[in-house]
């Protein structure tokens, strides 16, 4: 539905790579459950996107929620420019064009670098992921 194809391109935070990546996955769910393609299918697919890409973002949640909350980079300081460059090679930081430039953390993992930020300047709190 066009719903399922918006949720599908939203959850690819508009790289191309990553919608194809969203629809194959969904066409392969598709082959073994039925067509149209249920939400459950959709959703499934756009969790297990999200789960791939948390891989070593737990050591750089206070970076990545820095650029999160401000949609920007000038509070990465030197030490920090190697770890943020390779977090836009991978594309989990991403940069947008409409009018002046400004980044943003991939959808697939924004929340979960919420939480991971928080947990950790609440060092009392146990945030659930361990």
């Amino acid at each position: 539905s066009a719903d399922q194809v918006e949720r599908l391109i939203v959850a690819s935070g508009g790289h191309l790579r990553g919608l194809l990546g969203l629809v194959r996955d969904v066409l392969i769910r598709a082959r073994r459950a039925s067509v149209p393609v249920a939400d459950d299918v959709v959703e499934a697919a756009i969790a297990e996107f999200g789960e791939r890409r948390r891989a070593g973002v737990r050591a750089d949640a206070v970076l990545l929620d820095g650029v999160r909350r401000t949609f920007g980079i000038d509070h990465v300081d030197d030490a920090q420019l190697a770890r943020l460059a390779r977090h836009l090679d991978s594309h989990l930081v991403l940069c947008y064009r409409n009018g002046a430039g400004w980044y943003d953390v991939h959808p697939a993992v924004r929340e979960y670098v919420r939480r991971l930020a928080e947990a950790e300047s609440s060092p009392d709190q146990d945030d659930g992921e361990r």
